[in-house]
């Protein structure tokens, strides 16, 4: 099958959408860290947690009545990873960086610390993807995975390294680097933080094959707030709540509008659409974005060394962003099912659907049996009868009739007696997400569209 440019265009902007969508994340994550969390220091850190997870998860509630459809077809390891990333996606790694930042705010740690510890959770979100979501990158982006890491530090630390090397090399003064403390409660706090919120990403990435990114970011607030209302409970810290002025409440909600709920809504919106190598990429947004914010709020002015590092890491954003997952061509192997017969009562397009029990999937590139596909409207090819057509083909559940996931191909030919043998596929291009329509006839104008794709 040979792809026209305008599937390959519109290939290219899903993932760029993707990533500028967790740029944008990352933004409302250094806009809490420099203008609203420093606000709270004086308070609990797990009280704090609880707050913010309990207001965005009644703000994120709707979702739950929504898509109660998809929680029941759940399976226990799908709960596994759904309570891994709520316990330390959510719980513990949420109160580990903020009893961190906490700390550094009040001058008991040392904040350049926390912010190379926390660098961390990059490499621990890419090797559980690795492991868990079998995502072989080439060479060449873990190359530039490398320089943006260096960069953000650079952004970060707020140091002057071209200015120092200057001085060593024409008057030979020494080189100081901000203290790095490793063995301290704090920077174990920073190293437990990174790395709960880097395998935080990667089960996050599973967890949306299964589920919707309304459903996972909903999930997710919900049992964090549960757990560490029972933590804050326990403790007997409940009666610090009542200490909270007007001021505190305001900066809740604006959390719950940002960084919070909002922030990760939109962040497991823009993970849904890349892999989680490539999501922790993105992540990096946020030193720059914090630099830029502390320009703005705090007149902090940029040294020639974080200009420097602000151009490479923009540049490393531009060069990874062409390695990703989707790019690669999918195989698989299913049986012939019946369906719900929809096609003839509601003159609809006629679909062949296939078995998802024991399906067997491939990834040309790495023979990957494990690959997690994501959910969408995909181009393809299908080998039906030794003969092969170009197909559509729909992956995840049908929203518009609130029903379960299915396996589905469309094709515009006409074929008669489908032996029920394995139907082989083959899955090039990812050209939408699956779309929730208020009617069948919006539906119906949508899979026109979708099969331009096909000339």
């Amino acid at each position: 099958m040979k792809l026209t440019s305008k599937s390959n265009l519109i290939f290219k902007r899903e993932v760029v959408l993707g990533f500028v969508i967790i740029m944008f994340a990352a933004f409302f994550w250094s806009l809490d860290g420099i203008l609203i969390r420093p606000r709270f220091y004086t308070f609990d850190a797990s009280v704090v947690v609880f707050l913010e997870h309990f207001f965005g998860a009644l703000f994120l509630a709707p979702f739950l009545f929504k898509y109660f459809f998809q929680i029941k077809k759940l399976k226990f390891n799908d709960w596994l990873v759904i309570f891994w990333i709520s316990f330390f996606g959510g719980f513990l790694g949420t109160i580990m960086i903020t009893k961190a930042f906490f700390a550094a705010f009040a001058g008991n740690a040392s904040l350049a610390s926390v912010i190379v510890l926390q660098k961390l959770q990059p490499f621990f979100a890419i090797f559980v993807a690795v492991i868990l979501l079998k995502e072989k990158m080439p060479i060449r982006f873990y190359l530039w995975f490398f320089i943006a890491v260096l960069a953000s530090l650079l952004l970060s630390l707020k140091i002057n390294i071209l200015h120092d090397v200057f001085r060593f090399v024409f008057y030979s003064e020494s080189i100081l680097f901000p203290g790095i403390e490793i063995f301290n409660i704090y920077s174990l706090f920073a190293i437990l933080a990174a790395f709960s919120f880097g395998t935080a990403t990667s089960f996050g990435k599973r967890i949306l094959t299964v589920i919707n990114f309304q459903l996972s970011t909903t999930l997710r607030f919900v049992i964090t707030a549960v757990l560490s209302f029972i933590f804050i409970t326990s403790l007997g810290k409940v009666n610090i709540i009542s200490g909270l002025e007007i001021s505190h409440w305001f900066l809740l909600l604006v959390i719950v509008c940002s960084s919070g709920a909002f922030g990760m809504f939109i962040y497991y919106y823009g993970l849904q659409k890349i892999s989680a190598s490539l999501a922790s990429v993105a992540e990096l947004f946020c030193p720059l974005s914090g630099i830029i914010l502390d320009y703005f709020f705090n007149g902090q002015i940029l040294n020639s060394t974080q200009i420097l590092a602000s151009l490479i890491l923009i540049f490393s954003f531009y060069k990874v962003s062409v390695f990703n997952k989707n790019y690669q061509i999918i195989e698989l192997k299913s049986k012939m099912i019946n369906g719900m017969g929809r096609s003839k009562t509601l003159n609809f397009f006629p679909t062949i659907n296939l078995s998802l029990e024991d399906i067997m999937i491939k990834n040309v590139y790495n023979d990957n049996l494990n690959f997690c596909l994501d959910y969408g409207v995909f181009l393809g090819e299908a080998k039906i009868n030794n003969k092969k057509y170009k197909v559509l083909i729909h992956f995840g559940p049908k929203l518009t009739f609130a029903e379960d996931v299915s396996l589905e191909i469309l094709i515009q030919e006409k074929i008669f007696d489908v032996n029920k043998e394995d139907i082989e596929l083959k899955i090039f291009k990812k050209i939408r997400d699956i779309i929730e329509f208020p009617d069948v006839e919006n539906l119906k104008k949508q899979i026109k569209e979708d099969l331009e794709f096909l000339k």
